[in-house]
């Protein structure tokens, strides 16, 4: 993929809508692509998280240990997985699998950490939508918890 269209991808990003194409720019810079045939794993439940990703065709479909079933399937470009990884080294709640050939973006959160040090605003940007992200995610498992 192009610098361009990885720049595109982002945009689509939850965490990164607020940025400016320069920032986009910035990101994409650092960011490569990553393939996953059918069923390959992206990642593993309590593995390291290195990272986020973003889904730029194909989809993917997460599953927690002792569920009793899977999440659902996400398909939709620029559904991001596993962004708190930019800013928090936690190990990943869930495993997420390909369904189907797949591409994602991949943005390292040590490049990514190098870029807020050199530019405290997009840090603030990407950590406010990171933080409505996860309140969004508490209140449907909240909602879903009452019915």
């Amino acid at each position: 993929m192009t610098l361009d269209e990885i720049t595109a991808i982002l945009k689509l990003a939850d965490p990164f809508q607020t940025l400016s194409d320069e920032q986009l720019k910035l990101i994409g810079f650092v960011s490569d692509t990553r393939k996953l045939a059918d069923n390959e794993i992206l990642f593993s439940e309590g593995a390291v998280a290195d990272g986020a990703y973003i889904l730029v065709k194909g989809a993917m479909q997460s599953s927690h240990e002792g569920a009793k079933s899977q999440g659902p399937v996400i398909k939709e470009q620029g559904t991001t997985f596993g962004e708190l990884a930019l800013i928090v080294d936690k190990p990943r709640p869930a495993t997420v699998r390909a369904i189907g050939n797949t591409e994602l973006v991949f943005v390292p959160r040590l490049h990514f950490k190098r870029l807020i040090e050199n530019y405290p605003d997009l840090a603030a940007k990407v950590a406010a939508r990171i933080k409505l992200s996860i309140s969004r995610y508490v209140h449907a498992i909240t909602a879903a918890d009452v019915h």
